[in-house]
């Protein structure tokens, strides 16, 4: 793409700067887009000439991070040979419109047609932030997909969300989305199609998750030789991924949330109950449990152990426990420590403590966890902390208690009664 840059919102006087880009999705963030070019007052023509890759519809929009309600100007224009100019004065008119205003063209076929982008802002409270999205017929795109992975040996399938997707009050409605917040937490069917034609190849598979929040896979995901999940990783996400891919680094990452499976029977969102949901009060089998992540290596657990089978309320109780590499790798072992105390107004279970912690093949560490009186407190039904007698269950393990995470369990009682204060 070309890009010729004026100092005014009207495209007068002469060329201050010419520039080439290879796509159309910048944030200049008060950075003068080229040299002499005001970022708070100037537009831009982008031309192009536009390759199809097959016959068939396809929508073309500028999208917008917010519509600058505040700006004097912000507008734009877009000109794809063979439809109609679409012509935007304010974002925040169309935001308030509905859906994103699009040209859209049928393709007969895929002769070159020329494209022309027109964008005019100026502000003093906020930068220029502007993309141009287009979305192709997805079987074009399935057929690309599958054309480059038929020479592969192994197929490294990018797949995921991105922050146009799922966000706050955003004007999203698609399939799976709405205002931001997702009614399906399954990947795009679009994605789906695309993951279980690249395993039909008969190829390994390893999936490559980007994403912002939790993603079910479902059986697509149980086909896959390996799954990264790289949430969203900013300008060294690349270099990070290929990292692990290769082999460079050993991954020890813990998932933060559960990854409930796609058609998990959740509570009303609705429904400030916390019952049902979370780590702490899901009593099904989720996809991949909060705390889960696997490493190059493997790891062993021995010789839980409490420093006292019994302690009063409100004293302090050390857990001890081994953790060995019994893998080939050097690695970090993030080990975790879950409290579960038999009283039922309590989570069915806590994590209280981690540490991660480095091993070379065959080495071995003890890992001790103090718990204080505020870890085996818990709120009662008025929302008062309390400690209260009754048995205290405990796990250390590389991941929950009652999943493939290895671990010890050991236990201990509590006498007497303590209430904290807030």
């Amino acid at each position: 793409m070309t890009a010729q840059f004026f100092n005014n919102t009207t495209f007068e006087g002469p060329v201050v700067a010419t520039r080439r880009y290879d796509e159309l999705d910048h944030n200049w963030n008060w950075i003068a887009p080229a040299e002499g070019v005001n970022p708070r007052d100037f537009s831009v023509r982008w031309t192009a000439s536009l390759k199809l890759p097959a016959a068939g519809d396809y929508r073309f929009e500028l999208q917008r991070r917010r519509c600058d309600a505040t700006s004097d100007v912000e507008r734009y224009v877009i000109t794809i040979e063979g439809a109609e100019p679409l012509k935007v004065e304010t974002p925040c008119s169309a935001r308030d419109a509905g859906e994103s205003p699009a040209v859209v063209i049928h393709a007969a076929d895929t002769k070159p047609r020329k494209l022309v982008v027109e964008y005019a802002h100026r502000s003093k409270d906020y930068a220029p932030v502007v993309t141009l999205a287009w979305q192709a017929p997805s079987q074009a795109l399935l057929d690309q997909a599958l054309a480059v992975a038929k020479p592969a040996d192994v197929i490294l399938a990018f797949v995921g969300l991105n922050a146009w997707l799922e966000g706050e009050e955003m004007p999203v409605a698609v399939p799976g989305f709405s205002g931001g917040d997702r009614t399906d937490i399954g990947l795009p069917t679009t994605q789906r199609r695309m993951l279980q034609a690249l395993q039909a190849t008969g190829k390994p598979v390893v999936v490559v998750l980007q994403t912002g929040s939790a993603v079910s896979l479902g059986d697509d995901g149980q086909k896959t030789r390996a799954i990264l999940n790289a949430w969203y990783g900013g300008e060294q996400g690349g270099k990070a991924i290929a990292d692990v891919i290769s082999g460079k680094y050993n991954p020890a990452g813990r998932l933060p949330v559960t990854f409930y499976t796609a058609g998990e029977k959740l509570p009303d969102f609705a429904d400030y109950s916390m019952r049902g949901r979370t780590y702490r009060y899901f009593s099904g089998t989720p996809e991949y449990p909060f705390g889960y992540g696997l490493s190059f290596t493997r790891f062993g657990y021995s010789d839980a152990k409490v420093e006292a089978p019994a302690v009063a309320a409100g004293a302090k109780q050390r857990v001890t426990i081994k953790v060995r590499n019994d893998g080939k790798a050097a690695g970090d072992e993030v080990v975790q420590l879950y409290i579960s105390p038999e009283r039922r107004d309590a989570p069915l279970r806590s994590l209280k403590g981690f540490e991660r912690i480095h091993l070379a093949p065959g080495e071995e560490r003890t890992v001790a966890f103090d718990l204080v009186p505020r870890d085996l407190a818990f709120a009662d039904a008025n929302g008062v902390m309390r400690i209260v007698p009754g048995t205290y269950k405990v796990w250390v393990g590389g991941g929950q208690p009652g999943t493939v995470a290895p671990g010890q369990a050991t236990a201990f009682q509590v006498t007497g009664e303590l209430t904290l204060d807030p």
